[in-house]
């Protein structure tokens, strides 16, 4: 039983297990196909190319954090495109951030899963660290919500259905992911949610 402390006025709303059956019900066997259909096709393939910064070529920022920088890059022996997080050691260092980041590459190492954002690879050289990650071309849940100010029903399942089956993910693994938030929350090409930032 876990429990809630809630700092303002609060209005606490539950339903009881069949409903949230009925409700989510047709919506977690549709996830759970998609979820077996992505894993088949990465299962699929066969050989994994070597990553390394010499066959990446930089196609743009995608964002600037407080770690480092995210790169749209091309993988130019096969043309496939990633999302590549550079980041300095020595500003890991100073801000204390080394454990976490290794902890993260562990993480997502053990989380193959279609609704988290899978790292396809992690190196470094003297100055940085980088992980090559999957590329969410859909950009960020919240920058979705801000422009439509409010999801209706249906989409708002949807985007909590993604998320539950990410966690479930998560929780079979003894993992726990404490940041969940919009920005948080990446999309596909096909509007579905990849959970980022461990």
């Amino acid at each position: 039983m876990a429990s809630v402390t809630a700092l303002t006025s609060t209005v606490c709303m539950s339903i009881d297990r069949s409903t949230f059956s009925q409700v989510l019900g047709p919506m977690q066997e549709l996830l759970e196909r998609e979820a077996r259909r992505r894993t088949t096709e990465a299962d699929q393939l066969a050989v994994r190319p070597v990553y390394k910064k010499e066959n990446l070529q930089d196609l743009g920022v995608l964002g600037i954090g407080t770690f480092g920088r995210v790169k749209l890059v091309e993988h130019v022996p096969t043309g496939e495109t990633y999302a590549l997080k550079v980041m300095r050691k020595r500003q890991l260092m100073a801000l204390k951030q080394v454990e976490h980041v290794v902890n993260e590459a562990k993480l997502l190492t053990l989380c193959n899963h279609p609704f988290i954002v899978n790292m396809v690879a992690a190196f470094q050289d003297p100055v940085e660290l980088y992980m090559v990650m999957e590329l969410a071309l859909g950009g960020e849940l919240f920058t979705l919500l801000r422009d439509r100010v409010r999801f209706d029903e249906p989409m708002s399942r949807f985007y909590c259905a993604n998320v539950i089956t990410a966690f479930v993910h998560l929780h079979d693994h003894n993992i726990a992911y404490r940041d969940l938030k919009p920005e948080n929350l990446l999309l596909d090409e096909c509007g579905f949610i990849k959970v980022c930032d461990f």
